[in-house]
């Protein structure tokens, strides 16, 4: 691998990165002059858009976290990125959801950006976590319940559909940050005081 291609698949996690750091549910709650950090659950993400400014933003939130993700996948890859730069700008963007650059390295929980991710990186692998997502979240009427289900789900439907080592890896470090992401909420859970849908 030359210099000049070290260079540009270095470029691509980076830009990857930032791509992932803009955050549309600061962006859309700054608008109205609302601090989501404030309100709702403190979240910065689509559900709380939802409870806090309306259905019509959160879904606009969810959105384009969701297409972030994607084009950051996609981007890498028209850079060139290798399988395994792919990978790390697959999750570079997620990062950059969760640790944003633009808000003082603090984010939200990377379950839409996932979500936009793997649609780019592992089409069929997105739309089933997709599929999972909403049906723990529609059951349980709780948008976690539906995150830590599909997170818990993702490494096993990862190995079923694609049967590659680096890309169930890769599910695992997804399926592990997002958990981790999520301790608060498993705490509410356990007291039985998460927020409903």
């Amino acid at each position: 691998m030359t210099i000049f291609s070290t260079g540009t698949q270095v470029l691509a996690v980076l830009l990857a990165y930032l791509i992932g750091s803009i955050c549309f549910g600061v962006i859309i709650a700054n608008r109205r002059g609302i601090n989501l950090r404030e309100r709702g659950s403190g979240n910065i993400g689509g559900t709380n858009v939802w409870r806090v400014i309306g259905k019509r933003e959160g879904i606009l939130t969810v959105g384009g976290d969701m297409l972030k993700g994607t084009v950051a996948v996609l981007l890498a890859r028209w850079l060139g990125a290798s399988s395994f730069w792919l990978a790390l700008a697959a999750f570079a963007a997620i990062v950059g959801h969760n640790f944003p650059l633009y808000y003082r390295f603090k984010g939200g929980k990377g379950v839409a950006t996932t979500f936009g991710v793997l649609l780019g990186y592992m089409p069929a692998v997105g739309v089933t976590s997709l599929m999972v997502w909403l049906v723990a979240a529609r059951l349980s009427r709780i948008s976690s319940v539906g995150a830590l289900t599909m997170g818990g789900l993702l490494p096993v439907l990862t190995y079923l559909l694609e049967k590659d080592a680096m890309r169930v890896g890769f599910s695992v470090a997804l399926s592990v940050m997002l958990l981790v992401r999520h301790k608060e909420n498993i705490q509410r859970l356990l007291r039985r005081k998460e927020l409903k849908c």
